[in-house]
C-alpha cells in the first residue's frame, strides 16, 4: 500500500471529535474521512506542518465517534 492510500488519522480542526482516520489525496489536498468527512487537514506538530499524526489522537474527546467505531471493527483502534 503506498504512502498516498495508507489510512492515518487526520485533524479536521480543533474542535472535539473533529479527528478523523481516512486517506490523503494529494491531487485535491484533502483527506477523505473513514465517516465520509471531506477536508483539508489543519496542520499539526511543532513547527505546525501538513499531514497526520503519528499514531492515534492520545485524548479520546478529538476522535470522530464514526471513525473511531469503524477503527474498532477492523481491530485497529489502539493503533
Amino acid at each position: 500500500m503506498s504512502a498516498e492510500t495508507r489510512s492515518a488519522w487526520y485533524v479536521a480542526s480543533f474542535r472535539d471529535h473533529d479527528t478523523h482516520e481516512g486517506v490523503y489525496v494529494p491531487a485535491t489536498g484533502q483527506v477523505h474521512g473513514r465517516c465520509g468527512a471531506r477536508f483539508r487537514p489543519v496542520p499539526v506538530g511543532w513547527p505546525p506542518r501538513p499531514g497526520p499524526l503519528p499514531g492515534k489522537p492520545p485524548d479520546p474527546g478529538q476522535i470522530c465517534h464514526a471513525c473511531y467505531r469503524a477503527a474498532l471493527v477492523d481491530g485497529r483502534a489502539d493503533q
